[in-house]
Parts: structure tokens; sequence; C-alpha cells
């Protein structure tokens, strides 16, 4: 990801990314989750946040308020390898990659044992 400025500012764009997905495609339930503690844990917070990504926090706070069919849970890299093994092709690919009906190559096996 291009001007990103932490590691938890690369997962709350995930989860607004995948959030803004949910909305597109007209899903009313789903759960939403995320390996990074710290970035569950702010969003379902009811404080304000004062960090440098308190915008997007918000934004994202707004759009799961808005939406009471989602949720948003800690779930440890453990339990979801498909979800760590994505993380790490973005981390280390520059290519930009949607699907929507047929999973990557990468990720089948993960997806066969998840």
């Amino acid at each position: 990801m291009e001007h990103v400025s932490s590691s938890l500012h690369s997962e709350l764009e995930a989860i607004r990314y995948g959030v803004d997905f949910l909305q597109a495609m007209h899903i009313i339930n789903a759960v939403v989750e995320s390996d990074y503690l710290v970035a569950v844990t702010t969003l379902n917070s009811l404080e304000d946040d004062l960090c440098p990504v308190s915008t997007l926090i918000l934004e994202i706070k707004e759009t799961l308020a808005t939406n009471r069919g989602f949720s948003l849970h800690f779930a440890p890299t453990q339990t979801n390898s498909v979800a760590h093994r994505l993380a790490n092709y973005g981390f280390e690919s520059n290519i930009h990659l949607e699907w929507i009906s047929h999973a990557p190559e990468f990720i089948l096996d993960a997806l066969m044992n998840d």
C-alpha cells in the first residue's frame, strides 16, 4: 500500500476496504475479522481516538454503526491462514488484485485447509 504511515494504518485501510466492499455488494450481515488486536479494540471502542489516523478510525466506526449487521472481531493469525497469506502477498507485491468468483492460485490450498 502506498502512503501508509504504520502497520495500524495499513490494517485500518484493509478493514475499510473490506467494509466498503461489503456495502457495495449489498451484504447486510457480516463478521469482519482482523488479527490486529489494536485495530479491533480501537474500532470497537466508544471513545474518540486522537492518533494520526483518527479520521480513518472515525470513518470506519461510522460505517460499522450505520450497518448494524456488520461486526468486527479479533481472530488470531493462526485461525485464518488465508488472510495471513493475502496480507503477506499484499506486502511483498505491487500488484492490485481483485476477484469475485475465483480465488488466486496462491491461496487455493490455504482455502481448502482453513
